[in-house]
């Protein structure tokens, strides 16, 4: 695969519109496929990612819960 078809997690939370942890957890769940360059860690951009919704719901939930306790 060419290296254009990967992109960096932090790529990856700006288009996904979740945490780094969410998109960790992704990782650690099976969701998207991980490639090693250069000693970094890069998302692969395949079928796999581009089908991939995370849940928003969650995320809104705990924005919700974190604002009501201040």
């Amino acid at each position: 695969m060419p290296y254009a078809d990967r992109i960096t997690v932090a790529q990856a939370v700006q288009e996904k519109g979740i945490s780094r942890q969410g998109v960790d957890y992704a990782i650690r769940a099976g969701h998207i496929n991980i490639d090693s360059m250069f000693g970094v860690r890069v998302i692969v951009v395949d079928n796999k990612y581009k089908s991939w919704t995370p849940n928003l719901n969650r995320r809104d939930g705990q924005l919700k819960r974190f604002e009501e306790e201040k």
